[in-house]
């Protein structure tokens, strides 16, 4: 469900949903696709972000709803309620916190997507691996944790394919990519 940025057009350019700097000019956020940040703080777009996850539920066609971008702050911790009052207690909430753990949110998470672009040294495994265990022993029932190790040459780096693999099914109950 997108609510951290978007492309242009995505919502109408005047929208009060597009976060903008002191000057009014929009704050890009994932500048690599061109895409603007919206405003997770606002009420009004929390309330249609809610909205969305609940019209992909009402579908039958998904369990479950993904958040990409997450971080354990205010916003999204008042984000996550509204969410999951909306789509109810049974779908599944699935977040990117990358290799973070989220103790704000995690009684609302049912897993964690890692992304990980950082897994050159001993000290980024460990650190991935206890995020891992956090999440399997932390996150609301059931559990979807997913683990990537994600870089532009990791898509053939066989050995990290097998790095991956062997720490998901040896730390979690998850999935691996």
């Amino acid at each position: 469900i997108r609510y951290r940025d978007a492309p242009k057009g995505f919502i109408p350019e005047e929208s009060p949903w597009w976060k903008r700097d002191a000057d009014g000019k929009y704050v890009m956020g994932w500048a690599e696709g061109g895409y603007r940040l919206l405003d997770v703080a606002h009420a009004d777009w929390q309330a249609q972000v809610a909205k969305r996850a609940k019209a992909v539920m009402d579908s039958g066609v998904f369990d479950g709803v993904m958040l990409d971008w997450w971080t354990d702050d205010e916003d999204r911790v008042n984000l996550i309620r509204r969410i999951r009052e909306t789509i109810g207690k049974d779908a599944l909430v699935l977040v990117n916190s990358n290799d973070k753990p989220i103790p704000r949110t995690a009684a609302l998470v049912n897993g964690l997507y890692m992304e990980c672009c950082r897994t050159e040294s001993a000290a980024d495994w460990k650190r991935i691996s206890e995020t891992l265990r956090w999440a399997e022993q932390t996150l609301r029932t059931p559990r979807i944790n997913c683990l990537e190790s994600w870089s532009h040459e990791s898509r053939k780096d066989l050995h990290r394919m097998r790095a991956v693999t062997t720490l998901s099914l040896t730390q979690s109950d998850g999935y691996c990519l």
